[in-house]
Formats: C-alpha cells, structure tokens, sequence
C-alpha cells in the first residue's frame, strides 16, 4: 500500500469540527418523508425493449439460466403497455466492422475465446433475422438498429420519443449490465424520466 499512500484519506470527506455533536444528536427514529409520487401516464410514456433477440436470449443459455423468469416478466410488461397503448420501440444491436468502430477493439480483446460472437447483424430480410416468442413487434411498433451498446448514439431514438410527446420511458431488455444501462443513460441524459 506504499504505493498508493497518497490516494489514503488523511481525515473523513466533509468533516466538520461539531459532526461527532451533530450525529450524537440524531432522533433515534426520524421522521421519513413520503415519497412524492409521480404518475405515468401512458399517453407520454414509451416502452424501450432492448436486445431482446436470439443472440442474447436463446443462444445464450447462461443469460436463461441467470435469469429464468425474464420470458414472463417481460411478456407481462409488454401486455400491460400494449393493452394501456403505450407506445413500445424496439431496439436490436446492428453490430459490424463497417458501422461499429468499437467491433474491432472488442474481438482484440476477446481474441480465442471460445464462442464469442462478434458481428451482431440486424437485417430484417436475412434468414436469420428472428425474434424471441415472448417478445415480438407489432404492427405499428417501431424498430431500431443501433451500432453501439447506446440505443441512442446514432440512432433516431431520442427524436422518436421527442416527437411522439413522450417524457417518461420505460427501459427493459437484454443485458442489463451492458446494452440496458448504456440505453438508459443515454436516454436519461437527453432529458427523460428514465425507468428501469
């Protein structure tokens, strides 16, 4: 640890010469504040279903086996927004050396591991192009590509939601820790009520 001595806290962040007095002090069950509640109202509200394809789902047995209720929770959440008309998009990666710079960096990094997939193409046409049983566009919805784990860098996403009123947006799919998260800061940062 002599190497990294200086990273060391000398004293506690934020520490003020009466903190000791003050957290003394504390009433031993404070009041709580009640939630404030904000309402979705499905007229400004959209459903963004990420990655929810073959690849990722029935290609992928240890992202079933980690998360074996995903099928039926998000069937669920699809009926709900459907059946409330709420707009959904869905988002598929589109992954190639020609339109993700990031592709190249990432098969350096996995050089030799075993099945690991690198291009992801989204080609609606293409024999292989399918969706998941539990989780299907319809008519009406629209679809995505995206080159990146963002749903939003360079894609229509954000002028989508923006266009069609939309202020709150409901952000599921696949990978949580990956395509999901990177969905949802995007979104959030464009200047959305970002649920996850």
């Amino acid at each position: 640890m002599e190497a990294y001595k200086e990273l060391q806290w000398k004293e506690p962040p934020l520490y003020t010469a009466n903190q000791d007095e003050v957290l003394n002090n504390l009433p031993s069950d404070p009041v709580q504040p009640k939630p404030t509640h904000i309402p979705l109202h499905a007229e400004t509200t959209a459903l963004v279903v990420v990655d929810v394809q073959p690849e990722y789902w029935s290609k992928c047995p240890s992202v079933r086996k980690d998360f074996p209720d995903f099928p039926d929770n998000l069937r669920r959440t699809i009926e709900v927004c459907r059946e409330r008309k709420a707009k959904i998009l869905w988002v598929r990666a589109d992954y190639r050396y020609s339109h993700s710079p990031w592709l190249a960096q990432f098969a350096r990094l996995h050089k030799g591991k075993k099945d690991m997939m690198t291009e992801v193409p989204c080609d609606p046409l293409g024999e292989d192009f399918k969706w998941e049983e539990f989780a299907t566009p319809e008519g009406g919805e629209s679809i995505v590509a995206k080159t990146s784990w963002s749903s939003v860098t360079n894609t229509a996403l954000v002028d989508h939601l923006r266009g069609s009123g939309i202020d709150t947006v409901l952000v599921c799919g696949l990978i949580t820790s990956v395509c999901v998260q990177h969905s949802a800061f995007g979104i959030f940062e464009a200047g959305f009520r970002t649920l996850l």
